[in-house]
């Protein structure tokens, strides 16, 4: 027994030093001690990104303790209404980073340099570098709680484990960090797609889904077993797959750690979620079907790869991932998928291809020399950088009825956002019943909305960086924000207070509180649209306001990003 138990140990510890060869995989000890369940894994596909962590379920409660996962230093805090929440780095030895995001609170000598950085500079948000050694910590210290800060949708702590020296993202469970998972992912679809017009794909050249899903029997019709087709295939194609991973502690659809794509046995394609830059991140907009996923959030991840497009976790074996078979013949496809646990699973078919099958007519894209498009017109200026677009495509501008269209030429109605921002410029005369230019702005439309772009003026010129294209137009915000104040101003035992606040159209850009004249921490959270003010318990420092016996004066002030404000005073 002892022999056989020896024998299991040896293949999991062998199975993780041949996955993780290049990491330590003794080194970190993990953040939390719970039994680790993840709500997501890393590298899943998300709009506009990969996910750079795991995130790791708390239960729904927040304030469960966080770890530090090794001995080190903090070198960064990081702490917004929106992204990660409140975050906390910390280098090590090593030459690795881990990154703890969505905390509730920080912990001991971390929680008072973050007070009392918030009082002497005044303001809640905040991203700043920490000396090197001022703060130490050690292993399995607890730094901050668990939370829901920031963009988060729920309680959890988003872990990650980087590159110290660039900040290049990496698979933390690639460095042994055990999550129990014995269940394989599951392959929900594969899809056949046309590389060229010529392509016929059944007869039609159109892209096919490979996997048929079971149709359940009604009345007056019959069912049908879920089935997999076979394909008649002539011309240059490329596939795509769709698959979750899942454990028995979590049901959902986290993402896959690799898929092997073989042709005839030959392995032709690869993917795999080991690590990737920030700055190549968008890029995960043209490795899966775009369009397909806009439209149902099902990330159908392709084995074609844009010729412009930087690194991304796909990997040909060989050419950009477009196939071209002998004609006359049944060619065997098999994927093969699996889970950071190593677990598996696999799905063949077959594909037909006619004795008649017509000759390659796909030719890549060479990656040439490309120019900064820059378009000009009455009403605009528009200038995008080499980088915005994966292929060598042109962008067309549009203007009608005071409205800007901003389009890739070849793409449909969901077209794929640029890799980086591009420029845009309206004339300030283009709305001319505004007697404060500040309030001013572009605004994009999205689907019946409009949505206010990042805003400024320069040589009589209204100039936005979008991150997408689109519908644009000029728009004027002249109405100041809202504050609802608590349904009651008495300070309770939670020593806070809870405001609403809002605004129409260009977002909340600033706020400011003084109580009794003097300025203190209010947290703002976006997602519940809440300012949170932290009155002063008894034991706070002269440093900070004190509330008096008697009666208190709570000022709260708020600024949208054109410039509108509104201030409010409460009576404690």
């Amino acid at each position: 027994m002892k022999r056989l138990l020896f024998i299991v140990f040896f293949l999991v510890v062998t199975k993780y030093d041949v996955m993780a060869q290049s990491y330590p995989v003794r080194y970190f000890r993990m953040p939390m001690d719970i039994t680790p369940s993840l709500s997501a894994t890393f590298g899943e596909v998300r709009a506009n990104h990969y996910h750079s962590g795991l995130d790791i379920r708390t239960g729904g409660a927040i304030g469960q303790p966080v770890y530090a996962v090794a001995d080190g230093y903090v070198s960064r805090i990081n702490i917004s209404a929106w992204g990660g929440g409140k975050i906390v780095y910390i280098d090590h030895p090593n030459g690795y980073r881990s990154v703890y995001m969505h905390l509730n609170d920080f912990c001991g000598e971390i929680g008072q340099w973050v007070r009392d950085y918030q009082y002497r500079h005044q303001c809640y948000a905040f991203d700043t570098n920490v000396a090197p050694g001022r703060i130490k910590v050690y292993k399995g210290q607890i730094i901050a709680h668990s939370g829901n800060t920031g963009s988060s949708g729920g309680p959890h702590l988003h872990f990650e484990l980087r590159y110290a020296n660039n900040d290049q993202t990496i698979n933390a469970q690639l460095f042994g960090l055990y999550v129990p998972d014995n269940v394989a992912p599951t392959i929900k679809g594969i899809r056949i797609y046309p590389a060229t017009a010529e392509t016929m794909i059944n007869g039609s050249n159109a892209p096919l889904e490979v996997l048929q899903p079971a149709v359940r029997a009604k009345k007056g019709r019959r069912g049908r077993p879920a089935t997999t087709l076979s394909p008649t295939v002539s011309g240059d194609f490329y596939l795509g797959i769709y698959a979750t991973d899942h454990s028995e502690s979590y049901n959902g659809n986290n993402g896959v750690y690799r898929i092997e794509l073989r042709i005839d046995e030959q392995l032709v394609y690869r993917y795999t979620a080991e690590t990737f830059r920030f700055e190549d991140s968008r890029a995960v907009n043209g490795m899966v079907d775009y369009p397909l996923y806009i439209a149902t959030r099902h990330p159908y991840i392709l084995t074609r790869v844009l010729p412009y497009s930087p690194p991304t976790m796909s990997r040909p074996e060989r050419g950009d991932g477009v196939f071209y078979l002998k004609g006359g013949a049944k060619h065997t496809v098999r994927y093969d998928v699996y889970d950071a646990n190593g677990n598996h699973t696999g799905k063949s078919f077959t594909i037909n291809t006619p004795a008649t099958q017509k000759a390659s007519t796909y030719r890549p894209e060479r990656r040439g020399q490309r120019k900064e498009q820059m378009l000009r017109g009455g009403g605009y200026q528009v200038v995008v950088p080499v980088e915005a677009l994966y292929t060598a495509d042109s962008v067309v501008c549009r203007m009608e009825d005071g409205c800007l269209s901003v389009m890739p030429s070849s793409e449909g109605d969901s077209p794929m956002p640029p890799h980086v921002p591009y420029t845009l410029r309206m004339p300030l005369a283009g709305v001319s019943s505004c007697s404060d230019v500040r309030q001013m702005l572009i605004v994009r439309k999205s689907g019946k909305k409009w949505v206010a772009e990042t805003t400024r003026f320069a040589d009589g010129w209204v100039e936005a960086k979008p991150r997408n294209f689109g519908v644009f137009t000029l728009a004027v915000d002249s109405v100041a924000p809202t504050i609802r104040p608590p349904k009651s101003l008495v300070a309770r035992h939670e020593h806070y207070l809870t405001f609403k606040i809002a605004d129409n159209l260009s977002g909340i850009d600033s706020y400011r509180c003084m109580l009794n004249g003097r300025w203190i921490l209010a947290e703002y959270d976006g997602k519940s649209s809440s300012l949170i003010v932290q009155l002063p318990r008894a034991d706070a420092p002269a440093s900070e306001p004190q509330l008096l016996n008697g009666g208190n004066v709570l000022s709260v002030s708020v600024s949208d990003a054109c410039g509108n404000t509104t201030i409010r005073e409460f009576r404690l």
